[in-house]
C-alpha cells in the first residue's frame, strides 16, 4: 500500500491480498481466479459532540484497559501511537480451532471507529481543548468535541474522535481481473463482477485481529496524524488495509495442507515500442531517392555499352589483335616500353574496333600511329 493512500489522499476501494506463494512472478502478471478479502464501509459519520456517543462506547474509550478495542493485549491500542485506529466490533474473542475451521460467514454490523491523536504541550499542563491549533497545524478530524485524557504523567494530551461506521465484511471472487501490483500483492482491478460478498471461515477471526494489525502498522511508522486529505478517508483506509492484512496472513498460515487451491498466472510480456522521428523519416526517403536516381543513371549507361565490359587484364590482352604492332616491332606487346622501335616517343598506341563479315561481329585491333598523324 502506498503511504500517501493510507493518509487519505485516495480512498482505497479495490480488494487486495498479500500472497507470499506468488513471490517470483513478475509484477503486472494476471491471475485467473483468486479469493480476496474485503471490508466494505457503506456509512461513515463523525460524531461531532460527546453527547452523540453512546455511554458504553464513551466508557470504553475513556478506559485505558478495555476489551472493546483489543483482544490480544490488556491495554487499548488507542494509547499506543499517533494515528491509531480501531473498530469497536464487540465480540467475544476466541482462538481459532486447531483441527477445524469456523463456519463460513459474513459480518454486517453498525458500530463505531475511534481515532487517536496526541498533541504535545510544551508547558506540560495539558491542553484545555483538543480542537485548538497546535504548532500552527489545524485540528483534524473535523469534530467539535474530542475525548480528552491524560492517562499518564507526561506532557501529552490524548485526543480521541469517534465515528459511526456501517460495514460488511467477507470475501469476493476475482476472476480474470486480478493483477500483481507489487511483489506478492494481488489487486482486483474490476470490482463490478464481485458485488456480492461471500462467506468465509476467516472473516470473524480477521475482524478480531484488526486492532492488533492496526497497532503493528503504526509501529512501522507508515501512518501519522497529519491527514492531508481528510481523516475520514484515512480511517477507512487503515481499517481496510488492516482487515485485508489480517485475513491474508491467517489464510497463508491455514492454507498449507494437501487441499490447497491453485490458480493460473499469466505473465505480462512487454510490448515492443518504436519511436518515429520526422527528420529521420525524411532523411531515409531522400537517401532512397538518391540511390534510385543513381541506379537509373548507371542502368542507362550500361545499356549504351556495345559489349560487356571485360575487367580481367589478361583476358583483355588475349582478346586483342596485335598483328599491326608485330609488323613494326618484333618485340611484340610483351615489352610495351619498346613498342615502336627507335621512334617510339613519336608514336601512340591505340585500340580500334574493326567490323568483320558484314558487321556480324567486331574485332579489336591494336595500332601504332604517329603523333603527327594523330594531331592531324
Amino acid at each position: 500500500m502506498n503511504a500517501d493512500d493510507s493518509r487519505g489522499k485516495k480512498l482505497l476501494q479495490t480488494p487486495r491480498r498479500f500472497v507470499p506463494e506468488l513471490r517470483g512472478i513478475p509484477v503486472g502478471s494476471l491471475l485467473e481466479n483468486i479469493t480476496m478479502p474485503q471490508l466494505r464501509i457503506s456509512e461513515f459519520d463523525w460524531l461531532d459532540t460527546l453527547e452523540s456517543v453512546p455511554q458504553d462506547v464513551r466508557s470504553a474509550v475513556q478506559e485505558v484497559k478495555s476489551g472493546w478495542f483489543n483482544y490480544s493485549r490488556h491495554e487499548s491500542p488507542l494509547y499506543s501511537f499517533p494515528g491509531a485506529v480501531t473498530l469497536t466490533h464487540r465480540n467475544n474473542f476466541s482462538s481459532m480451532p486447531m483441527h477445524a475451521l469456523p463456519q463460513p460467514r459474513t459480518v454486517q454490523a453498525q458500530t463505531f471507529a475511534a481515532l487517536f491523536v496526541f498533541k504535545h504541550d510544551p508547558d506540560k499542563d495539558g491542553l484545555p481543548n483538543c480542537s485548538i491549533d497546535v504548532n500552527g497545524r489545524p485540528s483534524d478530524p473535523p469534530v467539535r468535541e474530542y475525548f480528552q485524557m491524560k492517562p499518564f504523567q507526561d506532557n501529552r494530551t490524548y485526543c480521541i474522535a469517534v465515528a459511526k461506521v456501517t460495514f460488511n465484511a467477507g470475501v469476493v471472487s476475482c476472476k480474470h481481473s486480478a493483477q500483481l501490483v507489487a511483489e506478492s500483492l494481488a489487486e482486483c482491478q474490476n470490482d463490478q463482477q464481485s458485488d456480492l460478498l461471500a462467506p468465509d471461515p476467516l472473516v470473524e477471526f480477521a475482524l478480531a485481529l484488526t486492532p492488533e494489525t492496526v497497532m503493528q502498522v503504526n509501529m512501522m511508522n507508515t501512518t501519522g496524524w497529519d491527514f492531508e486529505n481528510g481523516a475520514a478517508h484515512y480511517v477507512q483506509n487503515i481499517l481496510n488495509v488492516a482487515y485485508q492484512g489480517a485475513w491474508s496472513a491467517t489464510a497463508y498460515f491455514t492454507n498449507n495442507g494437501p487441499d490447497t487451491l491453485t490458480t493460473v498466472a499469466y505473465e505480462r510480456i512487454q510490448a515492443v515500442r518504436a519511436e518515429v522521428t520526422a527528420w529521420r523519416v525524411w532523411l531515409w526517403l531522400v537517401l532512397n531517392g538518391v540511390l534510385t536516381l543513381t541506379g537509373l543513371v548507371v542502368y542507362y549507361l550500361q545499356s549504351r555499352v556495345v559489349r560487356p565490359v571485360v575487367q580481367d587484364p589478361v583476358l583483355t590482352a588475349v582478346m586483342m589483335d596485335p598483328s599491326n604492332i608485330l609488323k613494326h616491332d618484333r618485340d611484340g606487346i610483351c615489352d610495351i616500353d619498346n613498342i615502336g622501335g627507335s621512334d617510339k616517343h613519336d608514336r601512340l598506341l591505340s585500340l580500334s574496333c574493326m567490323p568483320r563479315v558484314g558487321g556480324q561481329w567486331r574485332h579489336d585491333m591494336l595500332n601504332l600511329q604517329r603523333r603527327s598523324t594523330d594531331r592531324s
